[in-house]
């Protein structure tokens, strides 16, 4: 789990409530230069965060799914 002394990330949801808001800043153009490098970097650590927390979360699906013997497919949308 990436770490900011400012802004340790406890789980999944917190971390994509971060990465949206450092999105928003970054957009909004107001950050100075070295604000904006901070935030770009936090950002990356987050999605890089979020990233491994899905491939885990696929995996364990898959076992799951394996295990109780059926295979997982998507409805159509109606």
């Amino acid at each position: 789990m990436p770490s900011n002394k400012h802004n340790p990330t406890p789980d999944f949801e917190t971390a994509l409530a971060e990465i949206d808001d450092l999105v928003a800043k970054l957009e909004s153009g107001a950050l100075p230069l070295e604000q904006s490098l901070e935030a770009f970097q936090r950002g990356m650590e987050l999605v890089n965060f979020c990233g491994t927390r899905l491939s885990a979360a696929e995996s364990k699906l898959k076992i799951l799914l394996e295990g109780a013997g059926g295979e997982f497919k998507l409805k159509d949308a109606e």
